[in-house]
Formats: C-alpha cells, sequence, structure tokens
C-alpha cells in the first residue's frame, strides 16, 4: 500500500510540474486533469479492500469493511469510472448458516434475502466478479435448510455474465467430520454457476471439489435446471393432470438430475400434445351445420 501511494505522489507531482512548466497559471487544477491510470489508483486505494465484503448487506463503514464510498456521490464521471473498480475488483462474501449471528447474513429467510439482496445491490449486480462464499454446518438436520438457501443465493448469482473467482469454504462442526462426503451433498447446486475463470475449496474433500471445479469453469454449455423448469411450468402448470409430473421435474432440479428432468418433461409435452389435439378435434363438433 505504501509503495501505491509513492508512485501516486510521484506521478500527481509530475503531472503538476507539467502543468506548471507550460504556464498554463489561467485555470485550476482538477482531479479529471490526472492521467486516467492514476485516477483508477486513487479509486483503488479508497474502494478495495483485501478481505471480502460480506453481503448483501452492503455495511462499508462496519468494523470490517474500511471503504471510502462517499467519492461515487461527488460527480456523475466519478461514478461511472469508479464503480466497476468498487464491484469488480472486490471479493463479496455470503455466509449461510442455519442461525443468527451478529456480523453474519442468515439468507434462511428467503423472502428478507431477495428483498435486501435487490435494494441494496439491485441494478449492479451484473458488475460482481469475484465471490466468497461460505456455508458452516453444524448438525446433519440443518442441512436441508442450508441448501435451500444456498440453491436460492445461486439461482441469483448464475445471473452474473462474468464470474472470475469463486471462492467455497465449507465448516463442519467437529463432531460432523466424520460425514464429511455426505454432508458435501450441499454444495451440489454450485453446478449453477458456470464458466468461472477460478475456483478454490475449503474443507471439501478434493475428489468432490475437482468434480464441481469442472463443471463450474467448463466452457462446454451447461443446462439451467431453474429456468427451464419456469419454462416448463408456463407451459403446463394450467393443467391438473400435469401436476404430478411437474412435481417430478422439481424433485429432479432438488437433485441436479437432468435426464430425470428431460424425462418428465418429455411425458408432460406428449401429454398436453394430445390433450390438445384431442380437443381441437372437437372444437367444432356442435356448431350448426
Amino acid at each position: 500500500m505504501a509503495s501505491s501511494q509513492q508512485h501516486l505522489t510521484n506521478v500527481t507531482t509530475a503531472e503538476h510540474e507539467g502543468l506548471r512548466d507550460k504556464g498554463d497559471h489561467g485555470r485550476c487544477f482538477t482531479f479529471f486533469d490526472l492521467p486516467t491510470e492514476v485516477r483508477l489508483m486513487i479509486y483503488r486505494l479508497l474502494l478495495c479492500q483485501n478481505h471480502p465484503i460480506w453481503g448483501p448487506v452492503l455495511c462499508y463503514r462496519s468494523r470490517e469493511n474500511r471503504l471510502s464510498t462517499s467519492i461515487l456521490c461527488t460527480c456523475r464521471r466519478i461514478l461511472h469510472e469508479a464503480r466497476p473498480i468498487l464491484y469488480g475488483e472486490n471479493i463479496w462474501g455470503y455466509m449461510i448458516r442455519h442461525r443468527y449471528g451478529e456480523g453474519y447474513i442468515n439468507i434462511f429467510e428467503a423472502e428478507y434475502f431477495m428483498e435486501l439482496f435487490v435494494e441494496r445491490i439491485g441494478v449492479r449486480l451484473e458488475d460482481l466478479k469475484r465471490l466468497h462464499i461460505e456455508v458452516e454446518i453444524c448438525r446433519e438436520d440443518e442441512v436441508f435448510c442450508v441448501r435451500s438457501a444456498l440453491t436460492m443465493l445461486l439461482k441469483t448469482l448464475s445471473e452474473l455474465p462474468n464470474i472470475q473467482y469463486v471462492h467455497i469454504r465449507l465448516r463442519l462442526d467437529q463432531d460432523s467430520q466424520g460425514d464429511t462426503p455426505g454432508l458435501c451433498t450441499v454444495l451440489q447446486k454450485l453446478t449453477l454457476l458456470q464458466r468461472v475463470h477460478h475456483v478454490d475449496f475449503d474443507g471439501v474433500p478434493p475428489v468432490y471439489a475437482k468434480y464441481l471445479t469442472d463443471k463450474m469453469t467448463g466452457s462446454a454449455p451447461l443446462d439451467h435446471l431453474p429456468k427451464m423448469y419456469d419454462a416448463l411450468a408456463l407451459y403446463a402448470k394450467h393443467f391438473d393432470d400435469c401436476a404430478e409430473l411437474l412435481q417430478e421435474a422439481c424433485d429432479a432440479i432438488e437433485e441436479n438430475n437432468v435426464d430425470r428432468f428431460k424425462d418428465a418433461r418429455t411425458k408432460i409435452i406428449e401429454w398436453v400434445t394430445q390433450h390438445m389435439t384431442y380437443a381441437f378435434d372437437h372444437l367444432f363438433d356442435h356448431d350448426a351445420r
């Protein structure tokens, strides 16, 4: 940090001396007279930190976050230049656990979490590029709730267009260490994050970590099961006879089983097609001849 500040001082002084040597005494030296490179250095000194910013509650002035975000309120030009640095170069952290704790967000409450996420991050969601997700499980009976919360978070984060880095940490209670492979299934929906440039894991068995890394960083297209289900539900939700098959498709999503989902979808399409064909064939049966 000290070397960056010294370099910034040297560059700024040289720029100021250059203006003075040119005899430019008719106007004040402004912030935007600095080279773009120097302005970006200033933004990084004010808006970046080495440890995660815990979200979605953006408490910039907490003990953990020492960011000088007031510069974003200076003018639109600075906002336009600096905002991508704040959102794109910091690591945004999310703690997921099935209990309340000071300094952490319990996203088990779905509506509360989504309301905060949209309100506080909202339209800047697309600028996030670096993520830290910490999952804590103290008892085996917490797995379902924690997995549901993580799935909800990942569905939102899967909309990010350019995720450069994701760090996953799985924290288990000492009494649960013996069943680490079984409890790791709580992370199976991480595959919703696609084309991630780099992934790191802590507390996850190497074999499962490699499997998830291959899925998350692979360049091949992946099936987006939640969106596939939304499209299927829109197609078939008005038919009561499809309710059971729709539930089967929903169960397939929970298992991350693409083949089972597609099989249920095929059955739904066949039933709806037959039903609509029959309905059309008899649509005009009672018209006057």
